[in-house]
């Protein structure tokens, strides 16, 4: 099965403490049977295992398992071979002292895919085996070096495996557990290789039926061995008086007592001449005893022997020799090559069980992690702005500015239309007054009572539709609006009154609200665009800004009051005049109060109109045409020198209006800038200026922490020194060790880093919303939860590393 040439092996080799272990060892081992290798120590007995085994690489010769597995000088092609068939046993155990019986055995049985019931089963077998069945439950920790002992011979045979090598199996044990395993790797070795290491040459006389003696690293000696004597009859067995037939004689200066056994007396019987040929001779002479035989018998001294003598009966259990069968086959699993993610999660806990090596640990990560966060946070809270609070505008509106450069009314009147009009942007409004009162009437208290919402901007209905809208509906004519949740919420936010008079943005829905001009409107609907803004009509807009009338349409107020107004049209330049605006105007008589009005009208729209008629419905101005909109909307933005613009993306329309001028070769000094940016810009300026965190002795700090981890890792692996080896003795591969390892890596700082992380984005989101704090961050559950599972895969991916670099310091040759 195992053949051996010419093996040669080094300790420090080509130094000057060179020294020469092995020397031109040639073997050869059967597929079974007990063979003992024995001599002195130092005399390289466990080297030659170790060697044989594939544990320990050598310097020359080579090896042959079953004709092809082929070990050559260094070159450690054994794992596979050594994981299906091979086991040990060593007289320094090398088993995990933190878990139970139980569990030590059960690692044998990790690469093989059984059920539970025959896993058990197995189990119980082995322990009853070596008689340590009762103590499964019991942690390695607690028992003797006896009891572990056999705990690792059971570990040994629970796979019933092709080949033993066990290295001073007994030397840890009394006298009947060193006859109970003994009598195991007997019966063992009739259908497997035994190969044992012991320095007792005389104990290995009654079990080995091979033994190889070696003296300073040579085989001076490889003879079979009889081991069916009985073992009462080896010379390092001790002398039981009780199996003795005893005869006494009382002599005057000397008591005799004679010991015989029954079969030796038989033996006498049937010789002649006996008692002439075993004639003792007994002299006493100056207190001294001196013996003499003369026959062929051989005298031993006990003072000269290991021999004790004991007045009794032998023990039941050295009565015989024959083996104790386990009642185990060889597993017909396939031994695992690949390991599925579930598997490898199961034998990676059930590996690392029974030790606290990561309570330090996960201090420090709880430390890392806190300390990481607040870097991550403060950072994020330079360039993070409460949207809710700072934004006053909508994020669609680009904003023109004519104020700088010495714009003449020629040139806006030119930019306005070639550039604003022409290029599509219909959709433009002059600076508005943004203030609108809510009007409550639940309670009797506060009837009548008005509560202010500033800071929004009016756009026009029609850059809405109906998927826009989370609650109500669109508004059907001038006098309904849509109000969006967020700027709702923000007024909720402000006002006291708001929020306890309306729980949520539903409650809004039919709302009555007033602006600085015209009639109340009412809230039909609750956008969701999550903008500071409010949807109305264009006249609506139009009254609301700074000092303009109440106007509307005569298609809006056709559309109000059907029945007065149905045939209404109006030309391009006619409008009708409130009965109230009339009787209000300057002027001595009709003429001249139309004459006021006209020249009003003409400063709010630059063209000549006509006053068509006049009007009794309170609440409006002036019935105009539809093109009278655009009219008023360009003479308020020429004379303010100043207007918005909407647009679905603001920097693509800036940027084709630079585009278009650069083509017309125009240049016009106008400023085109995003209005929200231009607010957030001025809010990150004033931001900053009040920061004053130096990030680099956190981040020091932090990099300081991450090295103490490092170093935590570090020795922690060092630790698990013996639960490496002892898994690789089991048959686990160390690329399966590694990634076991790393999944409980994972597992571990998973279970720090992502709680800790979430529960400071619970306290960064309470106190960025508390005003008073005068701390936000805009960070959402999912970057907090990403920036947690880069800390563990950070973590993580550093202990794969240190533990990829210490894999090869691990190696099973290792193992004194």
């Amino acid at each position: 099965m195992i053949r051996v040439e010419n093996l040669e092996k080094y300790y420090d080799r080509h130094k000057k403490n060179e020294k020469h272990v092995l020397q031109e060892i040639n073997l050869e081992l059967p597929s079974h049977g007990l063979i003992a290798v024995v001599g002195e120590s130092g005399c390289g007995k466990t080297t030659l295992l170790r060697c044989i085994s594939g544990l320990d690489c050598f310097d020359d010769g080579r090896m042959v398992y079953e004709g092809k597995h082929v070990i050559m000088p260094r070159k450690n092609s054994m794992e596979e071979y050594r994981n299906r068939n091979i086991a040990f046993v060593f007289r320094n155990e090398y088993m995990r002292e933190e878990l139970t019986v139980l569990e030590n055995v059960r690692m044998a049985l990790v690469p093989y895919e059984l059920s539970g019931e025959e896993e058990q089963e197995r189990i119980r077998l082995t322990l009853e085996a070596v008689g340590m069945e009762k103590y499964k439950n019991r942690r390695l920790e607690y028992l003797s070096g006896g009891q572990m002992q056999r705990v690792a011979v059971a570990r040994a045979f629970v796979t019933c495996p092709r080949i033993i090598f066990a290295d001073e199996p007994t030397g840890n044990l009394d006298e009947e557990n060193t006859i109970r395993i003994m009598q195991l790797l007997r019966a063992f070795s009739e259908k497997a290789l035994v190969v044992l290491v012991s320095h007792e040459q005389n104990m290995v006389k009654g079990f080995a039926d091979r033994i190889i003696h070696l003296e300073e690293g040579r085989i001076v000696s490889d003879r079979e061995n009889n081991a069916a004597e009985q073992i009462r009859r080896m010379e390092w067995k001790d002398i039981y008086l009780g199996e003795y037939r005893r005869t006494q004689q009382k002599l005057e200066h000397l008591q005799v007592q004679f010991y015989e056994q029954e079969e030796e007396m038989q033996e006498e019987t049937e010789q002649e001449n006996t008692a002439q040929e075993n004639t003792i001779q007994i002299i006493h002479r100056n207190h001294k005893f001196f013996v003499k035989g003369t026959g062929e018998e051989e005298i031993i001294l006990l003072k000269d022997s290991d021999c004790k003598v004991v007045d009794g009966l032998r023990p039941e259990y050295m009565d015989t020799l024959e083996g104790q069968e386990l009642g185990l086959e060889s597993i017909s699993q396939a031994f695992r090559q690949h390991y599925r993610l579930p598997e490898l999660l199961k034998v990676s806990a059930g590996l690392s069980e029974g030790h606290g090596r990561w309570l330090f640990m996960r201090l420090t990560l709880l430390l890392f992690t806190v300390v990481t966060f607040l870097i991550f946070t403060d950072y994020r809270s330079r360039d993070s702005l409460n949207k809710l609070a700072l934004q006053t505008t909508d994020s669609h509106l680009v904003t023109f500015d004519f104020s700088q450069g010495g714009f003449t009314r020629s040139g806006i009147e030119l930019f306005y239309d070639q550039y604003l009009t022409a290029g599509g942007y219909s959709d433009i409004m002059p600076a508005l007054n943004d203030t609108m009162n809510v009007q409550y009437d639940g309670y009797l208290q506060l009837s009548g009572h008005l509560c202010k919402v500033q800071d929004f901007s009016m756009i026009s209905v029609k850059e809405i539709s109906t998927v826009d809208i989370q609650y109500g509906r669109m508004p059907k004519n001038r006098n309904e609006i849509v109000v969006d949740r967020w700027l709702l919420k923000r007024a909720r936010q402000d006002n006291n009154i708001l929020r306890e008079l309306f729980l949520d943005d539903k409650q809004f829905l039919g709302q009555k609200v007033s602006f600085v001009t015209g009639n109340p409107v009412t809230i039909v609907g609750i956008g969701s665009r999550d903008e500071p803004s409010v949807y109305g009509s264009d006249t609506l807009r139009l009254s609301m800004a700074y000092e303009l009338p109440s106007l509307i349409t005569a298609e809006e107020i056709s559309a109000l009051y059907p029945k007065k107004y149905k045939d209404l049209y109006l030309n391009d330049n006619e409008v009708l005049v409130s009965e109230r605006i009339l009787a209000q105007a300057e002027g001595a008589s009709d003429k001249e109060k139309k004459e006021t009005i006209l020249k009003t009208l003409k400063d709010l729209t630059g063209w000549e109109c006509y006053i068509a008629g006049t009007f009794s419905e309170e609440g409006y101005d002036y019935i105009i045409p539809e093109g009278f909109c655009y009219d008023i909307s360009r003479e308020k933005a020429i004379q303010d020198h100043k207007c918005y613009a909407y647009a679905e993306s603001p920097q693509k329309m800036i940027a084709q209006i630079r585009k278009d001028m650069e083509r017309g070769k125009d240049k016009f000094p106008v400023v085109m800038q995003q209005t929200t940016q231009e607010q957030f810009q001025k809010a990150l300026e004033e931001k900053h200026s009040m920061l004053r965190m130096d990030y680099e002795y956190l981040i020091a700090f932090v990099a300081v922490v991450f090295v103490v981890i490092l170093v935590l890792i570090w020795f922690q692996i060092l630790s698990q020194r013996k639960e490496m080896i002892v898994s690789q003795f089991v048959g686990i591969r160390r690329s399966v060790l590694w990634r076991m390892k790393m999944l409980y890596a994972l597992r571990n700082t998973s279970f720090v880093c992502l709680p800790v992380v979430m529960i400071c984005w619970i306290v960064v989101q309470i106190m960025s919303s508390i005003p008073s704090f005068n701390y936000f961050v805009d960070m959402t559950w999912w970057i907090a939860l990403i920036f947690g599972g880069v800390l563990t895969g950070l973590v993580t991916v550093a202990y794969g590393a240190v533990w990829k670099c210490n894999l090869p310091g691990f190696p099973l040759r290792y193992t004194e």
